[in-house]
């Protein structure tokens, strides 16, 4: 029997599908059994009906959870081992993932559990975009749909399965724009508290999560992406990302962030930038900081505090044909590493021209596959293969502590590093957190 993998997709609660994650190349090459799956999204898999603190809300969760039950029941007919399961998220997915981690719900009362090690991309549950304040939006979408709202869900809840399924999907629900408009939230079961409040349960899972250098690139248009930024539009962003996640005055948010990043000296260091470029970069830098990179180094920190099964990365490479390769931030962008972990450099099936990899680029997307089903069999990524290893992988990924903060910086070639933007990380976990709390 193999081991499994479940990959649960990201880019948003709102959309996409699991069905566009082709397994077959990872599966073959690590010798283990890829399950994608899909569950509701959007209002459907993320709205609160009723306003009571434990109303059952997180179907989408709880979609999820079915669909472990279904593996363990059934994934022996597949070569798969129940007894070997391991969560893969990106993105929303691997906050998903994070969630799943905590929820009594996915523990069950079964020794064996659903699943029994995880891998976090690009997302985590401590971070901003990954809780909604639900209550503001089940007001909302009550009042647009004329259901009544109550603290009990039945009232509400029967009210909208009499409603038409356009009715529902076609609701506009206003949200501050760095908030999600749907998405998990604390029901008091599936989500039972706060993720920082839930840290002490992560002890049970050996955890693989990382991130890449440029994870806010979606956030910007084309247009700012190919020829930057006006000052004033790069300072409105970062006052609007203040205010919508802190609560508090974005006059001295923007301030201390400016300084954090240091703004002006940045701006003299790199003279053949237009100024509207640099204004762009260091808007990229900040939000990927703080919405992802930040959080991800605070996983990173409760983990190892409470399991030695702890590895880190940070996925640095730029596909030289790749889907960014016409992009002029000189960075790894969010969901750059998915096509090395799914195998597609090496899938014989011709891919558009655009999608070449190079040979560099197969050698890096083994390594990534191995890495990742070492760690899905044993919980180290290290083992069982290392004789397999021809000498170009030939490096020990480092188990991360909050002392070290060791990672595997993924790129070509593949190599370690330490404390992976320590300032910048301990400025939006610390420092700004406590200021705003007391100025």
């Amino acid at each position: 029997k193999f081991p499994v993998i479940v990959f649960i997709h990201g880019e948003s609660f709102e959309w996409n599908s699991g069905n566009p994650y082709d397994g077959s190349v990872l599966a073959s090459y690590g010798e283990v059994v890829v399950v994608t799956l899909n569950f509701r999204l959007g209002i459907l898999g993320f709205l609160r009906p009723g306003t009571g603190e434990h109303t059952v809300s997180n179907f989408g969760l709880l979609d999820q959870i079915a669909a472990l039950h279904w593996i363990r029941e059934n994934i022996q007919e597949f070569g798969g081992n129940p007894g070997s399961v391991t969560l893969m998220g990106h993105g929303t997915g691997a906050a998903c993932v994070n969630y799943l981690m905590v929820s009594p719900v996915s523990q069950g009362t079964d020794a064996e559990g659903l699943f029994h090690r995880a891998i976090l991309m690009s997302g985590t549950a401590l971070a901003d975009w990954a809780l909604t304040a639900s209550s503001v939006i089940s007001i909302q979408v009550a009042q647009n749909l004329n259901c009544p709202l109550t603290e009990a869900n039945d009232e509400m809840a029967k009210c909208l399965r009499n409603k038409r399924l356009n009715e529902i999907m076609n609701d506009t629900v206003q949200v501050p724009e760095f908030k999600p408009r749907f998405g998990p939230m604390v029901d008091g079961s599936v989500v039972p508290n706060e993720p920082f409040h839930l840290t002490g349960v992560y002890k049970q899972y050996e955890l693989l999560y990382g991130v890449t250098q440029m994870e806010s690139y979606g956030l910007l248009d084309a247009v700012s992406l190919q020829y930057g930024i006006l000052e004033q539009d790069r300072d409105k962003k970062i006052r609007t990302y203040v205010r919508d996640r802190f609560e508090y005055d974005p006059g001295l948010g923007l301030a201390e962030t400016l300084r954090a990043y240091d703004v002006t000296r940045r701006r003299n260091r790199f003279p053949s930038q237009s100024a509207a470029e640099t204004h762009r970069d260091i808007l990229l830098d900040i939000l990927s900081d703080a919405r992802v990179s930040a959080p991800m180094v605070q996983t990173a920190n409760f983990h190892s505090s409470a399991n030695p099964k702890s590895y880190f990365y940070v996925f640095s490479h730029r596909s030289v044909y790749g889907d960014y390769a016409e992009v002029k931030v000189n960075k790894s962008i969010h969901g750059e590493e998915l096509p090395y972990v799914f195998g597609i450099p090496l899938h014989r099936v011709n891919f558009p021209s655009h999608r070449h990899f190079n040979e560099a680029e197969r050698r890096l997307s083994e390594t990534v596959m191995t890495f990742w089903t070492n760690f899905v069999k044993t919980g180290n990524p290290n083992a069982p293969h290392r004789e397999t290893y021809p000498s170009h992988f030939d490096v020990e990924w480092p188990e991360y502590d909050v002392y070290n903060q060791t990672y595997l910086n993924l790129g070509i070639p593949v190599k370690t590093g330490h404390h992976y933007r320590q300032a910048m990380m301990d400025f939006w976990n610390n420092h700004l957190p406590a200021l705003l709390k007391n100025p």
